[in-house]
């Protein structure tokens, strides 16, 4: 008999207690699933050199775009990935990091019509 890992006094559990659950390939007859992926605005995906938050976004598009999934990044320019790319702004911003003018207006870009959009998940990494 397998016990469940208790939450702490607050209610909350150790992440390395929980288990993962991943979205189901596509090809096993899970319908594919709209994701919206919102990237920094100031280093290209994959960065160039040092990005660790770019560079987990690229494994997670390339992962949930090989699992079957509609992926759709909204990164800096000069941006790579198997996901249909949005760059938003007219170039990277790598000197404005924690701006936020910078990154609200990447932000409000990527929200701001969502009329011709449907994406059922989003994930903001901003």
């Amino acid at each position: 008999m397998r016990s469940e890992p208790a939450p702490d006094a607050g209610g909350s559990m150790a992440a390395s207690a929980l288990t993962l659950r991943l979205l189901p390939p596509v090809h096993i007859g899970a319908p594919p699933l709209r994701i919206a992926v919102l990237a920094p605005p100031s280093i290209p995906v994959p960065p160039p050199g040092y990005g660790g938050i770019e560079a987990v976004v690229d494994l997670l598009c390339g992962k949930l775009v090989e699992r079957g999934h509609e992926v759709t990044l909204f990164a800096a320019p000069g941006s790579r990935s198997t996901a249909r790319l949005h760059p938003l702004l007219d170039a990277a911003q790598p000197d404005a990091i924690g701006s936020f003018l910078h990154e609200s207006d990447h932000v409000a870009l990527a929200t701001g019509d969502r009329s011709t959009r449907a994406e059922e998940v989003a994930n903001d990494e901003t």
